[in-house]
């Protein structure tokens, strides 16, 4: 992962309940559009989030939706992984 593609993926992120979806996502099983809602009030801003995470490679939804893990994790050792440009 190059550092600008790390930056969009955190600009994503900027954002607390697409952070909470995410984390949901990660942490629980896949979850339905309806379940989703049933959490977020806002259905404006939850169709709005779940876009921006799909556009954004968070998310994929076949029948459900679901975390991307592997690109949530590659974001996440983009941090911890030293870039040589450090003294």
């Amino acid at each position: 992962m190059h550092k600008d593609e790390a930056a969009r993926g955190f600009a994503i992120l900027a954002n607390p309940n697409r952070v909470k979806i995410c984390k949901m996502l990660y942490n629980k099983v896949d979850l339905s559009y309806d379940e989703l809602h049933a959490i977020f009030e806002d259905e404006k801003a939850l169709k709005d989030d779940l876009r921006t995470l799909i556009e954004g490679g968070f998310v994929v939804v076949i029948d459900k939706y679901s975390l991307r893990k592997g690109y949530v994790d590659s974001l996440m050792n983009f941090i911890k992984t030293p870039c040589g440009c450090t003294k």
